[in-house]
């Protein structure tokens, strides 16, 4: 089933990639909670440490990596993860974790392409293919999330083992 839109985003670091995160869902009439280390002052402003307990539909990670483990996941209050950040997970028991507690989320190796595929695709001249790389980010999205339902598994280790296996089948 699809995915309703989130009413409130807490959005972890406003940087090069939460800030833009931020601005988008904001734009899309989402009420956005962030935290940051600096001040910022465009956005309802939590701190660092009270953005895991913030009541929300979707947490965006888009700060430093391994901040859901086995301290913040058991305070959450989200339904979905999907961020910026580059390993978002303490470790793959996390992502278990996560999946006990009923949360929805999106690997970061999924969620982050789109700054791979465009850098990529520049580099090897193909930058005529960008844009249908980036339309093949939310099938793929919804097929790992399908998947990871149907076998009572964590869309981590779904996406990881299709990831590997494409892999492999190009050795």
């Amino acid at each position: 089933e699809a995915m309703e839109k989130p009413k409130t985003a807490a959005v972890q670091g406003l940087g090069s990639i939460g800030r833009p995160v931020a601005k988008a869902l904001r734009e899309q009439g989402v009420h956005v909670v962030a935290s940051e280390l600096s001040p910022a002052n465009d956005f309802e402003m939590v701190s660092p440490e009270k953005i895991y307990e913030t009541d929300c539909d979707l947490l965006s990670p888009c700060a430093t990596g391994g901040v859901l483990n086995e301290k913040t996941i058991p305070r959450l209050r989200c339904r979905v993860i999907c961020g910026g950040a580059n390993n978002p997970l303490g470790s793959d028991e996390d992502a278990e974790r996560l999946r006990k507690r009923g949360i929805t989320y999106v690997p970061d190796f999924i969620s982050n392409s789109g700054a791979t595929i465009q850098g990529a695709s520049t580099a090897i001249g193909e930058t005529e293919k960008i844009e249908s790389r980036f339309n093949a980010i939310p099938p793929l999205v919804r097929e790992v999330l399908d998947e990871a339902a149907r076998e009572n598994r964590s869309p981590h280790f779904v996406a990881a083992s299709r990831a590997d296996g494409r892999i492999a089948s190009l050795r």
